[in-house]
């Protein structure tokens, strides 16, 4: 998963310009296969990430594909990471890893990730970052 590399990279590069990360709203366009910077920005401290795709790549066994390695290389993210990485949300993902042992269908039946295409929710606010690619 390279792109836990670039997470780690994008946050950095926000810090260092004076950016702030906690409790900041991310615009993530071209998510593709599984969330992956969303789930960086989230555990870095995002409040809230807002994430497009315009083709449904996403799937519950890439999104529990992203949980088991990151539980299986939690020592290497925490590396990756540093300082930007908050050790409640990581405790939080691994402990959710753990427990369900479906995340991605567990997921999808809670309704936090729906596979559908919906109208974003957000009206007068905008997003303090956004990322581009795809």
């Amino acid at each position: 998963m390279p792109l836990k590399e670039t997470g780690a990279a994008v946050l950095k590069k926000i810090q260092k310009h004076g950016g702030e990360i906690i409790g900041k709203t991310f615009f993530e366009t071209g998510t593709g296969r599984a969330p992956l910077l969303p789930a960086a920005f989230w555990l870095c401290g995002a409040s809230e990430t807002i994430t497009v795709d315009l083709n449904p790549y996403m799937r519950k066994e890439f999104i529990e594909d992203m949980l088991f390695y990151i539980k299986t290389k939690k020592y290497d993210i925490k590396n990756i990471f540093g300082g930007l990485l908050r050790e409640d949300r990581f405790g939080q993902l691994l402990e959710y890893s753990n427990s369900k042992g479906k995340p991605g269908q567990q997921a999808a039946q809670s309704g936090e990730y729906t596979g559908t295409l919906s109208p974003l929710p957000r009206q007068d606010k905008s997003p303090d970052f956004v990322s581009l690619h795809g």
